[in-house]
């Protein structure tokens, strides 16, 4: 891990460092420890935030403290399509860590305005108690039909964010017209739409939805691990759409030697492995030898990164229209 003496001494007169993030704080406690045994001159806040929404909740706080003449946070972690949201109203402040050089090109911002530190892997997946898996779709058409009806759970479409990006993003796969005959399709069926992960998780192996859409590869192995009833599965033309979880510095930021200090830190090999190591998380950084890597957890797949520039440009306006057919 390289930091310049000019910025550790730079973050010593600092000496605060606030972190808002959606990563859940008994996960994120044992990094901050890490880190702040190399950096003990620090006082580290965390606090995690719910973050989906048009803008997301987490932009609101942070206006809303800059505007009442206080401080916010100095680094923003969240998953890249609320995080997209936030660097087009301008929040963010570059910076080209050296450690980026450990992240693929296709998980960082060119100019560096926001790096990847996790990866999020969305699956498909069933209720494997109440559905035989011979019956399972296996193409879009097959998963609209009415026998679905009710029984589809993802995560919600109508808030701009996570799961609107990854529905969009089918739109370049299937095409204009099969993808808006599939959209329709999943509105019609009354599908479940969570602002949560974990529960379209619990939605699923509790029964109440028997499908799932957009499943966190990291949640379900979890819940496979507690032998809750669900299973993967795949329908034909559905690549394994995968975003990430992304880190900023705040343009209003107080303390951004100390910010910088820490995007080195959770970019390097050994934060990387450290993520990597932990239960369970994905890194974002390509060969790390770590438990939980990419390459031992899903080897020999092709993996398509999502929210791509042509979901992007239409984001808004896919918004609005899942909006009029869901809601």
């Amino acid at each position: 891990m390289i930091s310049s003496d000019e910025i550790v001494g730079e973050a010593k007169k600092e000496a605060r460092l606030t972190i808002y993030g959606t990563v859940e704080t008994d996960e994120m406690e044992p990094w901050l420890r890490v880190f702040n045994q190399k950096y003990p001159f620090l006082k580290l806040s965390y606090q995690r935030e719910y973050v989906y929404g048009s803008p997301p909740p987490m932009t609101k706080r942070i206006q809303g403290e800059l505007g009442a003449g206080g401080e916010s946070a100095d680094l923003v972690l969240s998953a890249i399509s609320p995080h997209l949201q936030m660097h087009h109203l301008g929040m963010f402040k570059p910076y080209l860590s050296p450690e980026r050089k450990n992240i693929p090109q296709e998980y960082r911002e060119q100019e560096g305005y926001w790096t990847s530190v996790l990866l999020l892997p969305t699956i498909l997946a069933y209720n494997s108690k109440i559905v035989n898996k011979r019956y399972l779709p296996e193409t879009i058409e097959e998963l609209v039909d009415g026998v679905w009806s009710e029984s589809i759970a993802l995560h919600d479409v109508t808030l701009g964010t996570f799961g609107a990006g990854w529905l969009s993003s089918l739109k370049v796969v299937f095409g204009e017209e099969r993808w808006t005959r599939f959209v329709d399709g999943l509105a019609s069926l009354r599908s479940r739409r969570f602002p949560l992960f974990r529960h379209i998780v619990e939605s699923i192996s509790s029964g109440e939805s028997r499908i799932g859409l957009t499943v966190l590869l990291h949640e379900y192995l979890k819940a496979r691990d507690k032998k809750r009833s669900i299973e993967r599965f795949s329908i034909d033309g559905i690549p394994l759409l995968t975003s990430a979880t992304a880190i900023s510095i705040l343009s209003s930021s107080r303390h951004q030697s100390s910010a910088k200090l820490f995007i080195d830190f959770i970019l390097s090999r050994e934060g990387q492995q450290m993520i990597g190591n932990s239960y369970i998380r994905i890194p974002a950084g390509r060969d790390i030898d770590a438990r939980y890597s990419i390459e031992k957890l899903i080897p020999n797949e092709k993996i398509v990164i999502f929210p791509g520039r042509e979901a992007n440009k239409s984001l808004e306006e896919d918004t609005a229209y899942y909006r009029n057919r869901f809601l």
